[in-house]
């Protein structure tokens, strides 16, 4: 159970991909017990924890679960963490989205958990820095348990600024963001060109 803002091991890690490894490897540095959930079983690469493909005891045992899918695939995600029933009633869940507010856990909030988004305002790239979100802004949202359980995340991997967003202000945020980030990649590609 994650109460009072402390991060209850082991975390849970729904999602093998650029984010979920990043977070995963970040944590088994900082020598936090971390489980990754993913499709198919296989090994992640050095530092990290196997991608385990049977969810529910890893669920089962969660204080934290983070989903660090894609945007069109969170729904899918909570679909599945909800047939499997082992969110447990005070469960924390995050996810790691940009563009959704915590609305999209509104499932899992309903069997009982705290939920909001924890996201880090940094593109991911492939690799295996373990420092990979030291100094990074951490933008939260959620219900008043998440957003303790998400800040005391952020502290703990050095994440700087650390934002907390009403929900309604992730539409502007995620705009914000891509013009930030993507547009400025066009812009640079268009000047380099001319």
């Amino acid at each position: 159970e994650a109460r009072g803002g402390m991060i209850q091991p082991p975390v849970v890690i729904v999602g093998a991909g650029r984010v979920g490894l990043s977070l995963a490897r970040a944590l088994t540095r900082l020598e936090e017990p971390v489980r990754l959930l993913g499709r198919a079983a296989r090994p992640a690469g050095p530092g990290v924890p196997a991608v385990e493909a049977e969810w529910g005891e890893a669920l089962a045992v969660a204080g934290l679960v983070i989903i660090a899918a894609p945007d069109d695939a969170i729904a899918a995600v909570v679909e599945r963490l909800v047939a499997v029933s082992a969110i447990r009633e005070a469960t924390v869940v995050l996810h790691t989205s940009g563009m959704h507010d915590a609305s999209v856990l509104a499932p899992l909030e309903a069997q009982g958990a705290a939920t909001g988004s924890w996201h880090p305002l940094q593109s991911i790239p492939d690799g295996d820095r373990a420092d990979r979100f030291l100094g990074v802004p951490a933008v939260l949202e959620g219900d008043e348990v998440a957003v303790l359980v998400a800040r005391a995340l952020a502290v703990r991997l050095e994440m700087a600024p650390i934002l907390e967003l009403p929900a309604s202000a992730k539409p502007r945020y995620h705009a914000a963001a891509v013009f930030a980030a993507n547009y400025l990649v066009v812009l640079n590609g268009i000047a380099e060109r001319l």
